[in-house]
């Protein structure tokens, strides 16, 4: 690898293979129309241009020192000289004409970005990236008051890459952020939280949900949101979301009050009682006026523990209403002929 004389500067620093560099990591020193180059500390006007007399290409040399891949490391005239003379060859080259047509097309269907996330897993994040985030966060004072969209276009950065690597970046920021969140999720709730007398959403929640037993639907009508944003926001709020909450809380009360009209706790306890003193299931229909199917199901909901296969003869044929009974040997089914 050629070497070249070092400048009368000094080294501001070491790599780990005992390379010593004249700028700091991360940053690109530019002085007017002049960039200063790592390696040997020189001004020039494009440093990219220069690395072949250090023997080093210019992704090796972005790595080493910390910078993004797309860093220009040209000064701005030579910037402006270089997009004049691609302008140009951009009207009489068809060769190339065609190559950026094809790659404007990528960007629009989205294949370019792809591409570029792809090879971007897994790569060390660099130092400059690191450093334009941690500038524009800065100038927030915690906590957070600017959203993810507005830091990123103070840094100069995507959004979505923010996003991932804002822990890395400033770990205050990404708590105090993570912490806003549902707060900012809420907002859309509280012209209803106002006109309802709720002073936060949780409460709402809770009040409609777990104690007046409403459901999803009926809540997202009151609110005037829909039923997706309602979920959302049970579990974002840790409410545990009831099916059939309205209909589920009418049975229950329905078999409350059988069941404190015959002196009994439950239905499962009523028909339990009946059945050691050796009633029938009309009997005690008629007894509480309600339909022996219905009996049924809540002497098996009332003794989930007990499998099916282990239930005496008269509980197990409770397990199939308005059915034909489990076959028995020798004995025809309902409606078939005897052999």
């Amino acid at each position: 690898m050629p070497v070249l004389t070092i400048s009368a500067a000094s080294p501001v620093g070491v790599l780990p293979d005992g390379t010593p560099y004249y700028a700091p990591i991360g940053e690109v020193i530019v002085d007017g129309s002049l960039v200063t180059c790592h390696l040997c500390g020189r001004a020039l006007r494009s440093v990219t241009a220069h690395l072949r007399a250090h023997g080093w290409t210019k992704l090796a040399y972005c790595e080493a020192f910390g910078l993004e891949r797309g860093q220009s490391l040209e000064g701005p005239e030579t910037r402006k000289l270089r997009a004049v003379a691609l302008a140009s060859r951009l009207v009489f080259e068809p060769a190339l004409r065609q190559g950026s047509a094809a790659g404007r097309a990528r960007a629009r269907t989205g294949a370019l970005a792809r591409d570029a996330a792809r090879a971007a897993t897994g790569r060390r994040m660099p130092e400059q990236r690191r450093r334009k985030a941690a500038a524009a966060l800065a100038g927030f004072a915690p906590p957070l008051v600017a959203s993810l969209a507005v830091i990123s276009r103070e840094a100069g950065l995507n959004k979505d890459w923010l996003s991932r690597h804002l822990g890395r970046v400033s770990p205050v920021a990404a708590e105090a952020a993570r912490r806003r969140r549902p707060q900012r999720l809420d907002t859309r709730w509280r012209p209803a939280l106002h006109r309802l007398g709720f002073s936060d959403v949780p409460s709402y929640l809770h009040e409609r949900h777990i104690v007046q037993h409403r459901t999803v639907n009926a809540i997202a009508a009151e609110a005037g949101l829909t039923h997706y944003t309602v979920r959302a926001a049970l579990r974002r709020h840790g409410v545990a979301r009831v099916a059939h909450a309205a209909q589920r809380h009418a049975a229950s009360q329905r078999a409350a009050q059988v069941a404190g009209g015959l002196g009994f706790d439950t239905v499962a306890g009523y028909v339990a009682d009946r059945q050691a003193a050796g009633w029938t299931w009309a009997a005690m229909a008629a007894e509480c006026a309600q339909p022996s199917s219905w009996l049924r199901r809540q002497a098996r909901l009332g003794s989930p523990h007990q499998p099916r296969e282990t239930m005496p003869n008269d509980l197990r044929a409770a397990t199939w209403p308005d059915r034909d009974p489990p076959p028995v040997a020798g004995v025809p089914l309902r409606g078939q002929p005897r052999l």
